[in-house]
C-alpha cells in the first residue's frame, strides 16, 4: 500500500479534493518520513515541522470553506536562501545575513495564500553559490543523493534535490543563476523548471547575480511543477525585473500536445574534446525517439557558439555581480565564511569593469543566438549535465559534474529550461535532459516533458534509500587558511577567472548598438525586455 509521502503533489491534490485525506494526515506522513531521512540525506537545515502542523490544520479548514488553490495542504520546503518571517535564514553560512525581521519571499507568502504547508527551510551550498567542490568547512553536512547517500545531489539547491525523491516534502522551491534548480533535479530524478528570467518574483531571496537569478520549483512530475508556478508567477512589486505578463494557465498545457510542434535536438554544443558519457548520450537519443513517436518533429539544430563561451559570460557576470552585492558581508564576516564562497568573492573584486561591460556585450550575441534557433523551432532538447551523479569521495567527477554541463546557455540567455529523468543508468542513479523554451513559452516545456513522462516509465515509484547509505568519509573541517593559504587560493581563482575572460575575447561588433542584454527602462523602473511578437 502507498504512503502518503510516496504520491506526487499532484496525486497528493486530487486526493485532499476529493475528500479522501486531509492535510494533516499528509503532513504527518512527511513529517515522518522526514524524521527517517534527515540523518541520511540532511536535505533540512531547520526543519519547522510543528509549525507545518498548525499550517495543515489551517489547509483543512481552508478547504471545507472552498478556499485556497490546488496546493491547498500540500507539505513544500524551500531552499534556505528564501528569506521568511518567522523562521531563521542562515543560506548554510556562519555569517549572519544582516536582513530586517520580518522580511519574508514573495513566493512563500504566495504559497501560503494558496494554502499550502511549508515544512521547513532545506540545504544548499553557502549563500547558494559554488563549483560542487566539496569542501568540509560548513556548519552543516552537505546534502546526500536519496538514491544513494555515497553520491552527489549536485546543487547549490541541494537539499531540494534531496527532499523531494526521499518523500521529506512533496514540493521544493529552489533558485537558479547557472544551473542550481537543474542540477539536483538531474542529478535526484526530478523535473527542475527555471522559469523565464522575470516570470517569478525573486523578492525575499539572497540574491546572488541580480541580472541571472530565477526562482522555480522543484517536482517529482512535470504537473507538479505546473502547479507550483501557477501559484506563484506573475508580476511583484517588490522585484522590478518581474514582468507585466498575466500568468499563463500552466495547468491546462499539459495536455494541450500539438502534433507536428517541432523541436530542435541540440548535440554539437560542445568545445572539441568534450565528452558525454554512453549513458547520457543514449538516454537522449532514446528521449528524442520517444517524442518522435508521440507525433513531435525532432530536427538538428545548430548552435554557433559552443558551450564553453555561454559557461565564461555566465562565470564572469556572476563572479563581479556576486561580489558587488556581498562585498560588505565579506569585508566583516570572511572570518566565517567557508573557502568556496570566499574564493567566488575574492574572484569577483578582482574583475575589471571593461571585462564585465565585455561579458555583458557577448550576453546579448549568445542571447540572440539562442532565440534564432527558438525562431524556428518551437523548442531544444539537449543534454543537462553529461554524466550521472558521481560518488562524493570522487573530487574530480563532482567538479566534471557541474562545469562540463549545458546549463549556462538558457541562464546566459534568459529562456525557459526544464531538466527531466530520462532514465537510470547502470549504477541504478538518474539521467537526465534538457528542454530549452522560447521567453515566456513554460507551457510548451512543461506539456513536453508531460507527454514523455506519460509515455515512459520513470516516474512510478520514489527511490528505497535505504540501500547504500555508506558514509562519505570527509577530512577534518579545517582551521582558518593562513594568509599564505588565502593569498595562493586567491590567485588560483584570478588566473582561472583570467582564462575566461581571455576565451571570450572583444565584445563582437553586432553587440555595440544594444550592450545591455535583458533590461529595458519603464516608467517605474526596468523591466524584463520582451521578444517581440
Amino acid at each position: 500500500m502507498t504512503a502518503l509521502w510516496e504520491l506526487s503533489a499532484t496525486a497528493a491534490a486530487e486526493l485532499l479534493c476529493r475528500g479522501e485525506i486531509s492535510s494533516v494526515e499528509l503532513t504527518e506522513s512527511c513529517i515522518a518520513r522526514a524524521q527517517v531521512i534527515q540523518p541520511l540525506v540532511h536535505a533540512y537545515i531547520t526543519p519547522t515541522f510543528e509549525h507545518a502542523r498548525n499550517e495543515a490544520v489551517r489547509a483543512d479548514a481552508m478547504r471545507r470553506r472552498g478556499e485556497g488553490g490546488s496546493l491547498c495542504g500540500i507539505p513544500y520546503a524551500v531552499k534556505d536562501t528564501y528569506f521568511t518571517a518567522d523562521i531563521p535564514t542562515t543560506a548554510g553560512s556562519r555569517a549572519p545575513l544582516n536582513r530586517p525581521l520580518g522580511e519574508e519571499a514573495t513566493i512563500v507568502t504566495r504559497m501560503r495564500a494558496a494554502g499550502a504547508v511549508l515544512m521547513g527551510k532545506l540545504n544548499t551550498w553557502e549563500f547558494g553559490t559554488g563549483t560542487g567542490e566539496i569542501l568540509p568547512d560548513l556548519p552543516y553536512p552537505i546534502a546526500r543523493n536519496p538514491w544513494d547517500p555515497r553520491y552527489f545531489t549536485g546543487g547549490s539547491s541541494s537539499g531540494c534535490g534531496a527532499v523531494v525523491p526521499a518523500g521529506g516534502a512533496l514540493l521544493a522551491f529552489g533558485s537558479d543563476t547557472g544551473g542550481s534548480i537543474r542540477y539536483p533535479a538531474a542529478a535526484c530524478g526530478l523535473i527542475g523548471l527555471k522559469p523565464t528570467y522575470g516570470r517569478v518574483s525573486r523578492a525575499g531571496l539572497l540574491p546572488n547575480s541580480y541580472s541571472l537569478d530565477v526562482a522555480g520549483p522543484l517536482g517529482w512530475t512535470t504537473s507538479d511543477c505546473a502547479h507550483a508556478l501557477q501559484a506563484v508567477a506573475g508580476r511583484d512589486p517588490r522585484d522590478p525585473v518581474s514582468t507585466e505578463r498575466s500568468p499563463d494557465d500552466f495547468t491546462a498545457s499539459l495536455e494541450n500536445v500539438s502534433p507536428g510542434l517541432r523541436i530542435g535536438l541540440l548535440t554539437d554544443c560542445f568545445e572539441p574534446g568534450m565528452t558525454v558519457d554512453a549513458d547520457i548520450a543514449r538516454a537522449l537519443d532514446a528521449a528524442a525517439d520517444c517524442l518522435r513517436a508521440l507525433g513531435f518533429m525532432i530536427v538538428p539544430v545548430h548552435l554557433p557558439h559552443d558551450r564553453l563561451i555561454f559557461r565564461d559570460c555566465m562565470r564572469v557576470i556572476n563572479s563581479c555581480e556576486s561580489a558587488a552585492i556581498h562585498r560588505d558581508l565579506y569585508a566583516e564576516w570572511q572570518g566565517l565564511m567557508g573557502r568556496a564562497l570566499k574564493d567566488k568573492i575574492v574572484g569577483g573584486l578582482q574583475i575589471a569593469g571593461v571585462d564585465y561591460v565585455t561579458a555583458i556585450r557577448w550576453r546579448r550575441t549568445l542571447s540572440d543566438a539562442v532565440s534564432s534557433i527558438l525562431a524556428d523551432v518551437d523548442a531544444i532538447l539537449t543534454f543537462g549535465t553529461t554524466t550521472s551523479p558521481p560518488p562524493l569521495d570522487d573530487a574530480r567527477a563532482v567538479h566534471r559534474f557541474t562545469l562540463d554541463s549545458n546549463m549556462a546557455m538558457a541562464s546566459v540567455s534568459g529562456h525557459p529550461a526544464l531538466s527531466f529523468c530520462t532514465g537510470l543508468a547502470s549504477s541504478g542513479l538518474p539521467l537526465n535532459a534538457q528542454l530549452i523554451g522560447r521567453h515566456f513559452a513554460e507551457g510548451t516545456l512543461l506539456m513536453i516533458s508531460h507527454a514523455y513522462e506519460t509515455a515512459t516509465n520513470w516516474r512510478p515509484a520514489k527511490p528505497v534509500l535505504l540501500s547504500g547509505t555508506a558514509e562519505f568519509a570527509a577530512s577534518p573541517a579545517p582551521g582558518p587558511d593562513t594568509p599564505q593559504q588565502d593569498h595562493v587560493r586567491a590567485d588560483a581563482m584570478r588566473r582561472s577567472l583570467d582564462a575566461s575572460i581571455t576565451r571570450l575575447g572583444p565584445a563582437p561588433r553586432s553587440a555595440e548598438p544594444q550592450h545591455i542584454p535583458v533590461f529595458t527602462p519603464g516608467p517605474q523602473g526596468p523591466r524584463l525586455q520582451e521578444p517581440t511578437p
